[in-house]
């Protein structure tokens, strides 16, 4: 039996033995109560129609292919843009990062003298020590 709750409109199938006489039932989406109404309605058979005579043939279900259901699903062009725009800005910066390192590379080993030992031209120079600064400098 299928009863309808006055509040909102939610349906519910319910078995008929579940509802006995002057029940009051209790909607689950609004909360609202009712005394669901049973209604025996009589069968009453229609005349057939020209449709319901004829038998309902179902249309043709296009052949797939073995290979069509194995293959993968179409890529979005908006995902395939969004990766393309992540490489080439990974491209950019590591570029900028070796133009940098290039440009100042002397500041770099100044800063940093183990880093000599890449960044200078013929890596068995090593690099100048510091010159010590203040009184003490000799």
């Amino acid at each position: 039996m299928r009863i309808t709750c006055p509040g909102c409109a939610a349906e519910y199938e319910v078995p008929a033995s579940r509802l006995p006489p002057h029940k009051i039932v209790r909607c689950v989406r609004c909360n609202g109560e009712w005394m669901p109404v049973r209604e025996i309605i009589e069968a009453v058979p229609e005349p057939a129609t020209d449709e319901e005579i004829l038998p309902r043939v179902a249309p043709p279900v296009p052949a797939i292919a073995a290979t069509d259901r194995l293959a993968p699903p179409g890529r979005s062009p908006a995902s395939h843009f969004w990766l393309m725009l992540a490489w080439v800005m990974t491209f950019i910066f590591m570029g900028s990062v070796v133009a940098a390192t290039i440009v100042w590379r002397a500041d770099i080993v100044r800063a940093w003298p183990p880093s000599a030992l890449i960044l200078s031209p013929n890596p068995l120079i090593k690099a100048a020590p510091e010159q010590k600064m203040g009184k003490n400098a000799e």
